[in-house]
């Protein structure tokens, strides 16, 4: 009892460090709800070349891991991307040799590497294992953790079906993220949860799921209607769709 008790603690502490209500968490929420993600960048630079502490190591590692996103599928800007990536690669060593959550550092190891096979597509055949290894290794270490379900998610979304991949199967585990971020009572200011709910409707649209799609794309305006994303491009998409199948 006590060492479950204990290990509770710890989720809260991690969650609260990444998804807390301080006023940059707050700032930063905004810039990615409206797509100003000039803040994001403005941030990651002012906290490069530094060690940060455990709370701070959380909050910078998820801003790599959405600024790399962006940089790779808005901006369409490899060098930047890259950039920030080697920048994540070394934030990520640091909390891995000081012990840090484990699935979340899995977590994030398999996130970089689907990365790295974005920016150098050839390297699938050699590291491209390695990011469901992670994946999963992130699973293992802690069930209930949502982001280690997104990351199963990405990779079997973007693995190919004669090595294993299934956008059925990827589909599946956002629908757990989104679960068990809701479990956790980690939605506020939460753009992880936001981006979560905004990616399980896009490939459920793209499994042609239009009435699942609209379901959750509602959902994330109803958490946030300034989302930008899901409404101005996601839900009309989606609204469109629907209209062909009547």
């Amino acid at each position: 009892m006590e060492r479950t008790i204990s290990l509770l603690s710890f989720l809260v502490l991690v969650y609260s460090a990444q998804y807390g209500e301080d006023s940059v968490t707050v700032k930063l929420y905004d810039a990615y709800v409206t797509n100003s993600m000039v803040q994001w960048k403005e941030y990651l630079d002012s906290n490069a070349n530094k060690e940060p502490t455990e709370k701070l190591w959380y909050q910078i590692m998820s801003y790599y891991y959405g600024y790399i996103a962006y940089c790779l599928g808005v901006l369409k800007d490899p060098s930047e991307a890259r950039i920030y990536l080697e920048r994540a690669e070394v934030l990520l060593k640091q909390g891995e040799q000081k012990h840090y959550k484990q699935s979340t550092v899995f977590a994030y190891h398999s996130a970089l590497i689907g990365y790295r096979i974005a920016l150098h597509p050839l390297s699938a055949l050699i590291i491209g294992q390695k990011g469901m290894y992670y994946a999963e290794r992130a699973r293992n270490a802690d069930s209930l953790d949502p982001f280690a379900y997104v990351q199963l998610g990405n990779v079997f979304y973007y693995t190919p079906m004669l090595f294993g991949g299934s956008k059925e199967k990827a589909l599946q585990f956002f629908y757990r993220a989104i679960q068990l971020y809701e479990h956790h009572k980690i939605v506020k200011y939460n753009w992880m949860y936001l981006n979560t709910l905004a990616l399980t409707g896009k490939y459920a649209m793209e499994l042609g799921r239009h009435e699942d799609a609209w379901k959750v794309l509602t959902k994330a305006l109803q958490v946030e209607p300034r989302y930008m994303w899901v409404k101005d491009e996601l839900l009309p998409q989606c609204e469109d769709k629907r209209k062909e199948k009547e």
